[in-house]
């Protein structure tokens, strides 16, 4: 809890009416258009295919980098983490037992029963508006041993989970690719999660502002997410 003072309390008071007037402000105005999307510079040279709808050719597969490493290793060391824990102190000493022992061991994601069973969902027409782009990323996962693979169709196990994809362009042109868990309907990942073992709760704008109130300027911002998906860092000034 923080201790305010009435200089404090009026400081505050007149941020929150300073933001306000922004918002009405900004309110009344058309939103400004967006910028250009930015060139697709692969990183891989890779064959570009005429139709990314059919099959590609054996050649196209004989350029394609390979990662066939079973089973896989976390490229974040569980041990390393407790040693800075025990360096620099922890606040929640269970959380950290919890996420080094999902690195060590594998994370129990919550599907259980039927939905374990084998599935295949179809791809997204977001993942064919940008083929090329998506091909870049997958190769790219492959590359950095994000991926196993690549895999012919004969040689999935048993019950294997096709899950389809879909896709957001990157500012930097590139694709964000998403698996998409909730396919089939009633066969899903998803659907076979218990919501109340396994609670994923999103932000929100109301929070992220109150966040960004109280840390004030020249804070650092910074989100941890994959490579290849749409992280950002920056400063706050």
């Amino acid at each position: 809890m923080f201790n305010l003072d009435a200089g404090d309390l009026k400081q505050r008071a007149e941020a929150l009416k300073w933001w306000l007037s922004l918002i009405a402000r900004a309110m009344e105005e058309p939103d400004p258009p967006l910028p250009p999307p930015k060139v697709f510079k692969p990183k891989h040279n890779l064959p570009v295919l005429l139709d990314y709808s059919k099959p590609a050719p054996p050649s196209f597969w004989e350029t394609f980098p390979r990662y066939e490493v079973w089973p896989a290793k976390s490229a974040v060391s569980a041990a390393k983490i407790e040693g800075l824990a025990m360096v620099l102190g922890c606040s929640d000493w269970d959380r950290l037992r919890v996420v080094c022992g999902d690195l060590t061991n594998g994370a129990d994601i919550g599907c259980a029963g039927i939905y374990r069973k084998g599935s295949a969902s179809s791809n997204a027409p977001s993942a064919m508006d940008f083929p090329r782009e998506i091909t870049d990323a997958v190769c790219d996962w492959v590359t950095k041993g994000f991926a196993f693979g690549p895999v012919d169709l004969a040689d999935l196990p048993a019950g294997a989970k096709v899950n389809g994809i879909m896709c957001r362009v990157k500012p930097n042109g590139g694709a964000r690719i998403i698996l998409n868990m909730s396919a089939p309907s009633g066969r899903s990942v998803n659907d076979g999660i218990d919501n109340t073992q396994f609670p994923a709760a999103m932000s929100s704008t109301g929070k992220w502002l109150q966040v960004l109130d109280e840390v004030g300027r020249n804070c650092t911002i910074l989100t941890g997410q994959t490579p290849t998906s749409l992280s950002r860092s920056g400063r706050l000034t």
